[in-house]
Formats: C-alpha cells, sequence, structure tokens
C-alpha cells in the first residue's frame, strides 16, 4: 500500500472517529445545552433546532490568549462590568437575530435566534459556564460572551468581531458612555 493511499485511509479513520466523538458528546449534553440557550433566550429552542451542517459566514478568531484577539475586547472583567457593557449594547443595538451556539462545541451546532437580547448571551454563558457565541446572519459579525469561573474577579469576557458592530458598540466597551470614568478596558 503507498504512503498517500495510506494516509487517505487514515484522515478518513479520524474524521469517523471526529463525527462518532461529536455524536455522543451531542446525546450526553446536547439537550442540556440547547435547554440552556433557550431559557436564557426566551425561545423554543430544542436540540433539533441545533445543526452541526450550518457554518457562520463568518469566522470567530480565537487566539490562544483571547486579549490579543481581534476585534473590540473586553477581557478578564467582573460580571458587573460585562452585565453594564451589555445593557449599553442593548441602547445601541436593540435586539439582534442571527446564528448561537457555544464556541468550540461543534457537535451542538448553531440554531438560528431572533431578537436576541444582549443580556441573554451572559445569563448563556454563565450556565452553561463557557463561551457562547453569537454570529450575524449575513456574516458581518460575531460577538462571544465567555465565563470562565476559574478566574475570579475577573472571569468574564466579550469580544465583538465585525468592523461596522464594533464601532457602534465601542463606547460601551470603552467606558466613555459613563461619564467622568476612565477609559479601563481595551
Amino acid at each position: 500500500m503507498d504512503s498517500e493511499r495510506l494516509a487517505a485511509l487514515r484522515a478518513k479513520r479520524v474524521d469517523l472517529l471526529e463525527k462518532e466523538e461529536g455524536r455522543k458528546l451531542r446525546t450526553q449534553f446536547g439537550a442540556r445545552l440547547a435547554n440552556i440557550i433557550a431559557v436564557a433566550t426566551g425561545s423554543e429552542l430544542t436540540l433539533s433546532d441545533f445543526d452541526v451542517g450550518v457554518q457562520p459566514r463568518c469566522t470567530f478568531t480565537w487566539p490562544e490568549d483571547i486579549r490579543s484577539a481581534p476585534g473590540l475586547s473586553l477581557v478578564y472583567v467582573s460580571r458587573d462590568r460585562v452585565a453594564e457593557t451589555l445593557a449599553c449594547f442593548q441602547t445601541k443595538v436593540d435586539a439582534v437575530s442571527g446564528l448561537i451556539g457555544f464556541h468550540d462545541k461543534a457537535y451542538l451546532g448553531l440554531a438560528k435566534v431572533d431578537n436576541v437580547r444582549w443580556a441573554s448571551l451572559l445569563a448563556s454563558a454563565e450556565a452553561a459556564e463557557d463561551s457562547i457565541v453569537l454570529y450575524e446572519t449575513d456574516g458581518r459579525w460575531a460577538v462571544l460572551v465567555d465565563y470562565y469561573p476559574s478566574n475570579p474577579g475577573g472571569a468574564y469576557s466579550v469580544v465583538v468581531q465585525g468592523d461596522a458592530l464594533a464601532a457602534r458598540l465601542a463606547e460601551c466597551v470603552t467606558g466613555l458612555h459613563r461619564k467622568n470614568d476612565p477609559i479601563i478596558d481595551r
């Protein structure tokens, strides 16, 4: 057997094993994760609404150190700071629609949501103790809200990627919407 054919067989086997592992994880955790998003967003989502075959039109860039993520970043801050920031987002962009899912959980897939309030992303991240991502349907932006409970005092992060949305929400992250308050975050 030549090396190219052997490499192709190995790649096929790895792909099959990864798909099987994804099916197991979806069976084990999928309904719980779907319910977390449904409750937080006030929607009637079920696991069947999450499609593993759907890919967002934009990608969310997640570097090894989230502090170097492109876009508008508010990283390792308190819950109060994130809640205040998302409340400010709400004043700039009332409700959003798109594809929602958890970062790095391809086995769950993404679900279409409409009229999502920004605070629901925080509620989802907290309930799952994970990172939730909302992708705009047309691929112009992505927003991640991360909750990492083992980092007390700085367990939360928000990253907005997509120039138009980032520009619209920038003052919410920089703190300029608060009078007499210094800019404390990137």
